[in-house]
């Protein structure tokens, strides 16, 4: 199969992480960029900071690298690639038919539906031999069975299957990997040339304005009224007396 944008694909039957494989292999130095690396299954993926994410031959897991000084990215866009991935997903999710599911983003990389999780997002940078790259895991969660998954993943997590009044076809995972790469090369080109569009666009889908929100910094935990993510990333609390701009954190459930 030819995939859209990608030069090298590599696909595995279970890896621990597909982060962890894809940046081997750029050490490697052997892989034309960009680079996509896909597990049926991973047996130690990671979410953000030293959280775990639980997968299973349902899920769709697979990394993105890329070389940024390639696509014309500048670092400081670095933190906004996790946004535009999400963007790239949920239109490639419209694409195939699910945008009646109202699938939206979680600040800063989670992709939910109906207060649960369906997705997350995991971006890491790798400096090696005098050249940057990035890589960006994806994990969604399709025909996961969610019932064999760990209590705190079942009561917080969704699938497509579940969001779908039909079973889903055999081949909906490979199209709408398909569609996620497509849509991802052009989000990239957008975010190098800072297309207003594109942060207008995942602030549109932003889960947590209006409501209550709080978020731990790491020193302390910050509460206010979501107002929205700016074209920087942050997302927007209005704290009472100011509205204040997150760049990271863990919003709590």
């Amino acid at each position: 199969m030819i995939w859209p944008f990608v030069r090298t694909m590599l696909e595995h039957e279970v890896v621990d992480s597909t982060n962890d494989v894809a940046g081997a292999v750029l050490r490697g130095g052997t892989a034309a960029l960009p680079l996509a690396v896909r597990a049926r299954r991973q047996t130690s993926g990671r979410g953000r900071g030293d959280h775990s994410w639980w997968s299973d031959a349902g899920s769709l897991t697979f990394t993105l690298a890329i070389e940024p000084a390639a696509h014309a990215l500048a670092r400081s866009c670095e933190p906004r690639v996790a946004l535009s991935m999400a963007v790239a997903v949920i239109d490639a999710l419209d694409e195939l038919g699910f945008g009646h599911a109202a699938i939206g983003i979680r600040w800063p990389n989670d992709l939910e539906c109906a207060g649960g999780k369906l997705g997350g997002i995991l971006p890491e940078t790798i400096d090696h031999e005098g050249r940057h790259y990035l890589l960006v895991g994806v994990g969604l969660n399709v025909t996961t069975k969610l019932h064999e998954a760990p209590a705190l993943v079942q009561s917080n997590a969704t699938s497509l299957a579940a969001l779908s009044s039909s079973p889903l076809e055999a081949d909906v995972p490979m199209r709408l990997l398909a569609a996620i790469f497509r849509h991802f090369g052009s989000v990239l080109g957008r975010l190098a040339i800072g297309d207003c569009e594109l942060s207008a666009r995942w602030n549109t889908l932003d889960l947590l304005r209006d409501r209550l929100v709080h978020v731990d910094i790491g020193t302390h935990v910050v509460a206010g009224h979501g107002r929205g993510i700016d074209s920087n990333g942050a997302l927007c609390l209005d704290v009472g007396n100011e509205t204040v701009r997150l760049f990271g954190g863990t919003v709590l459930r």
